[in-house]
Order: structure tokens, then sequence, then C-alpha cells
């Protein structure tokens, strides 16, 4: 299954969408999409698409100061990654489970 990213309308956050496989495009439904929109989450979210919160420690999911960076550096930077990744697709690491039908 893979996902694509999305800037949430009318409010801060992000959808993460549910890419129809038949048809190749993207499902924004409640069932095939997921807002996320604390920028708590930022970070862990860009991690999917390819985000290194501190790639001087490795030691920080973004949400915690390291020596070298404060977590509010990493989680606006993280907002930053998502904006230039918008649209993008990968597979999905575990935001929808598979269906049992």
């Amino acid at each position: 299954m893979r996902i694509q990213l999305w800037k949430a309308r009318s409010i801060p956050g992000y959808l993460i969408c549910q890419i129809d496989e038949e048809t190749d495009c993207y499902l924004s439904d409640d069932k095939h999409s997921v807002l996320v929109q604390t920028d708590w989450d930022y970070p862990s979210l860009a991690s999917n698409f390819g985000f290194t919160p501190c790639a001087n420690c490795r030691e920080t999911d973004g949400t915690v100061d390291c020596v070298h960076r404060t977590a509010s550096e990493m989680i606006q930077e993280a907002a930053n990654f998502l904006d230039s990744k918008l649209g993008a697709i990968i597979s999905d690491p575990g935001y929808f489970s598979q269906e049992v039908g």
C-alpha cells in the first residue's frame, strides 16, 4: 500500500492519503486519510519521507533537544521539509492497517 502527503486545507497540518492502486489516485475520505495536526508529530511524519532531525548525532526523534539543536528548531525544520515533499508518494509505514475482508 502506498500513501501520499498533502497539506490540510483551512487548518494547520498535513493529510496522509492512501493511494488507490487501481486508479493511482489518492483517496481523501475519512476511511483512507489521516490528519496530522499537532506540530509535535511533524518530525516523525517527516522521518517517513526521509527527514533526519539531527544529522550530527542521530540521538533524537526531533521532539527532544539534543546537544546540537532544540526541539523547536527540529519541529520547524520538519514542517519545512514536509512542505517541500507535498505530493510525494511512499510505501505506507503503518498509518493504515491491512483490511481483512
